[in-house]
């Protein structure tokens, strides 16, 4: 009799880890159905970006063909630009170089000026002297 007890136990035992493997066989079948199903939805998402990314290419190959005319255009506006400043400049030298050669020539006139005046005068040749100085290092 005691040796039926202990089969019977086995058996239940046997029978219980069996059921056991079936319902975590189960239970793995549900989540590697779950995962399958988001894996797939993944998939497709991953064709829809993947489809608009081609879009957004396409699209911005058209921008790069822009942006060349653009540069294309900016580069010739330099050039203006540089000639037009240069020619600004070229005039600049020259109406600095006549102020200075205006003062020079009359730095006799503005000594006499400042012995018959005084100090008014001085003060006055003293501003202009401070404005042409100020043009020349601007």
């Amino acid at each position: 009799m005691g040796k039926n007890d202990i089969e019977d136990a086995l058996k239940k035992l046997d029978r219980l880890t069996q059921e056991e493997a079936r319902m975590a066989s189960a239970q793995l079948l549900k989540i590697t159905n779950a995962i399958d199903g988001e894996v797939r939805e993944i998939g497709d998402n991953v064709l829809v970006v993947d489809d608009r990314v081609a879009g957004v290419d396409d699209r911005v190959a058209g921008v790069d063909e822009r942006v060349a005319g653009v540069d294309e255009r900016v580069a010739g506006v330099g050039d203006r630009v540089d000639d037009r400043v240069k020619a600004v400049d070229d005039k600049l030298v020259a109406a600095i170089d006549g102020a200075q050669y205006i003062f020079n020539q009359s730095s006799k006139f503005v000594q006499l000026l400042i012995r018959l005046v005084g100090q008014q005068t001085r003060g006055v040749v003293q501003q202009a002297a401070d404005g042409v100085d100020r043009i020349e290092r601007s």
